[in-house]
């Protein structure tokens, strides 16, 4: 469907994210309106060890008041960052996790496509859990390095199953794992 935008100003500029007003003729003359949440991106990674086990981190979500259980990630410091630079440097300063032996990227998803235009870059990753020494947090990151999680593959399979991972990238990194190992 066709569609112009007649008017767009940003309403809000905040550290991470820009609040835009948006006025939308449609091709059938409809006029709408929409706030539209704008952002870099983000990044996700899910680590694999040499044990088939994978890496999660509890961290406290302020938006939700909780904590969640989830695979590394962390917004784009900047507009133009490389996905795979900004992956590698999350991993290791969520995890503390220094070796990857390999990390391929996977696909995008977005984050909240009713709203945002925020996309998620999903990295899967071979990594040496004996690499691990200190974990490297910025300032505003709300990580338990003692409650890392390190789950059998099959096990976190099994949590996807019964809904016990409620982030759209951990679930989606899993599935996509498993359907690149049943390939194999």
């Amino acid at each position: 469907m066709k569609r112009i935008v007649l008017e767009d100003k940003t309403v809000f500029e905040g550290k991470i994210f820009k609040v835009h007003q948006q006025k939308i003729k449609r091709e059938d003359g409809a006029i709408y309106h929409r706030d539209i949440v704008k952002k870099n991106g983000a990044v996700a990674v899910l680590p694999i060890t040499e044990n088939n086990e994978i890496v999660l981190v509890s961290e406290f979500r302020d938006a939700l008041g909780k904590e969640v259980l989830t695979v590394p990630a962390g917004l784009l410091d900047k507009e133009n960052e490389d996905i795979k630079d900004a992956a590698k440097r999350e991993l290791k300063e969520e995890t503390g996790i220094h070796e990857v032996y390999s990390l391929d990227y996977v696909g995008e998803i977005y984050s909240s496509e009713g709203f945002t235009n925020e996309s998620t870059y999903c990295f899967l990753a071979k990594v040496n859990a004996a690499s691990r020494k200190e974990v490297s947090l910025d300032e505003n990151e709300q990580i338990d390095p003692n409650k890392m999680q390190f789950i059998p593959f099959e096990k976190a399979l099994q949590m996807v199953d019964q809904n016990e991972f409620k982030s759209k990238a951990t679930n989606y990194l899993l599935l996509i794992a498993d359907r690149m190992n049943r390939k194999k």
